[in-house]
């Protein structure tokens, strides 16, 4: 899962029933300490045992939540285990009362309104002082849609659902008073949801009725709804950051100032593109000195240009600008092309930066293992490439980083196959070459995975192979120095034609020059680039030269067997198949830091991940 819960611990009530384990369960995978509730002893320890079984840790107790004490006692509990608490999912349980409302009894209503809105707001305030001291606190209420419309059987529950939301909204003022954020997550028809409704009855004809009315063209589930829960609470959903993105926009940097001159839009523009930050904001958030007009910029440089000031400019795409051509043809002065300093420039990252990259590997990584839990006999290349945008921009990606390659059976040897839009068969493997973009800076990632969940022996052998040849990159990458792409990539194949020779790979006489030979072709890209604010980043940039500490870089090795290689040299069990790891490492002072190491790249662990698949 995402992993962006790290450091976080999370209570989830009632978390024995249906739709709590499926919460815990995600929340778990993201990385949050579990602490659940439940009325059975029995059934709390093997729902603790199953999330342990899947990595989760957690833990949790019986009590009774209608008892002030056990809720002091509950909050105590959280405190000694995990020190401390960040977020709670207000899981009510199961619905015991059913019926038309005109008949309820003031039993009922009670019962209703105490299980509904009292106790999950008691356990809300009991729950605060620990909230408030959480960087970041959470409150999810579970609603439903019937607090919107009431349905047959459920009046009276109809009834508290809407008092549910009025609720959340009250409290989300308050508690906001101290960092603590209070969403309700309203629920539809949810199979096995324990609502008591018609649609968790036995009568599939009533069942079809409703699934024939929702576009999903199904009831949901309860992991249906787990993943936005997961969102709610994350950091990521803490504030909505605005970034601008100017089109066409100059930047003129001075020894005095720097001024930014954009286009402002008509009247019309904004009717059709929406409005743009003000003056104001951009200087706020970009840090310059000014924000000038587009049109201002030709009598700005004129102005400030002087036969004695040297002019510089970065040439790319320059030339179709009418104002830029005509100052070059008329400017006396001495003239410089900044093209290769700045690219040099931003080849070492600063910190600043390398927090960025460490996030948009950390979001392509978690996306990529997202892809691997859910995407187990998929059919179509289509719905990966959606999948990922789905994953990198709920994660807090701007974008995906490019057009991923999504690449299934023999298309994964075209190396940069961006179709992806054709049909995925049992047997096949799938190539996902996908990175996300955030706040300007990429990932660069590629796995690939068997769409069964298993790879067939010959899969294995060679996706086997190229992973030993990937380790050695990485060990050559964290122990010699100077370190040069080149000299990375000549290491590539040199390891990549021994372990392919030791595994019989090729057919019996080949010769040692016919293996060197054939690697150049079985991997015709280098193994590595350099990665910043572009996928292919600082082109200018040899691969020749010594790297210093802060730059970020691939390791990327690929076999390619195409079928044609089968006839003379390689063994055809072997025969269209396709296989590229990449990873993003960053240069340090001891060694090297792999950005994207959370994405999961061993076969046996691929295959372990894709076993829980849904």
């Amino acid at each position: 899962m995402s992993g962006g819960l790290y450091g976080k611990t999370a209570l989830v009530v009632n978390g024995t029933d249906t739709i709590g384990k499926a919460i815990s369960r995600r929340l778990g995978l993201a990385g949050a300490k579990i602490f659940l509730t439940g009325s059975s002893q029995q059934t709390l320890e093997q729902t603790v045992s199953d999330l342990g079984d899947k990595g989760v840790i957690a833990c949790g107790a019986v009590f009774d939540p209608s008892i002030e004490s056990h809720r002091k006692q509950l909050v105590e509990e959280i405190q000694n285990k995990y020190k401390g608490l960040d977020c709670v999912v207000l899981n009510p349980g199961r619905n015991e009362v059913t019926g038309d409302i005109i008949n309820s009894s003031k039993l009922q209503f009670d019962q209703v309104f105490s299980q509904y809105l009292t106790i999950p707001f008691l356990l809300a305030s009991s729950a605060y002082p620990l909230l408030q001291k959480s960087k970041n606190g959470s409150v999810i209420f579970l609603s439903s849609m019937a607090g919107y419309t009431s349905f047959i059987d459920l009046g009276l529950y109809s009834t508290v659902q809407t008092a549910v939301l009025g609720l959340t909204k009250a409290l989300a003022v308050d508690m906001a008073k101290e960092n603590v954020r209070v969403n309700s997550v309203v629920l539809g028809m949810f199979k096995d949801d324990e609502t008591g409704s018609v649609w968790n009855t036995d009568d599939e004809t009533a069942k079809n009725s409703l699934e024939n009315l929702i576009p999903l063209g199904r009831l949901a589930q309860p992991k249906d709804c787990a993943g936005l829960i997961e969102f709610l609470v994350s950091d990521r959903a803490r504030y909505i950051s605005a970034g601008a993105l100017q089109p066409n926009s100059k930047l003129v940097i001075t020894d005095k100032a720097s001024t930014l001159f954009i286009h402002f839009k008509s009247d019309k523009e904004r009717l059709w593109d929406g409005d743009s930050p003000d003056v104001d904001t951009l200087k706020k958030m970009s840090g310059l000195d000014d924000v000038l007009p587009l049109t201002e910029l030709p009598r700005f440089l004129i102005t400030n240009l002087q036969p004695s000031n040297s002019f510089a400019f970065d040439d790319r795409g320059l030339d179709e600008d009418e104002s830029v051509v005509k100052l070059r043809s008329g400017f006396r002065g001495k003239r410089l092309v900044l093209l290769n300093e700045i690219d040099h420039l931003r080849w070492r990252k600063s910190p600043a930066e390398i927090e960025h990259l460490r996030t948009a590997a950390r979001i392509g990584s978690e996306a990529h293992n997202a892809m691997l839990e859910t995407q187990k006999n998929v059919n179509q290349e289509s719905h990966i490439v959606g999948f990922l945008e789905y994953e990198m921009r709920r994660r807090g990606a701007n974008c995906q980083a490019y057009s991923p390659v999504v690449a299934a059976g023999k298309r994964a040897n075209t190396i940069h196959y961006i179709d992806s839009n054709k049909t995925i068969h049992n047997d096949d493997c799938v190539l996902v070459d996908a990175g996300a973009d955030y706040h300007g800076y990429v990932s660069d990632i590629t796995r690939c995975f068997p769409v069964s969940g298993t790879f067939t022996p010959a899969q294995r052998e060679l996706y086997e192979a190229l992973s030993e040849v990937h380790e050695e990159c990485l060990e050559y990458a964290q122990n010699v120095r100077p370190l040069k792409l080149s000299g990375l990539y000549l290491h590539m194949l040199g390891a990549m034609a021994t372990i392919l020779k030791s595994m019989f790979f090729f057919k019996k006489g080949i010769s040692d020059e016919e293996i060197i030979e054939a690697c150049y072709k079985l991997c015709e890209h280098h193994v590595s680039h350099y990665l910043g604010m572009d996928v292919h980043d600082t082109p200018t940039v040899s691969r020749s030269i010594e790297m210093p500490p802060g730059v970020v870089f691939t390791i990327e090795p690929g076999i390619y067997v195409d079928r044609k290689m089968t006839e003379t040299l390689i063994n055809p069990q072997f025969a269209d198949i396709g296989f590229r790891i990449e990873d993003d490492v960053l240069l340090t002072d001891t060694g090297i830091e792999i950005l994207s190491k959370r994405a999961v790249r061993n076969g046996d662990d691929i295959e372990k991940l894709m076993k829980w698949s849904y």
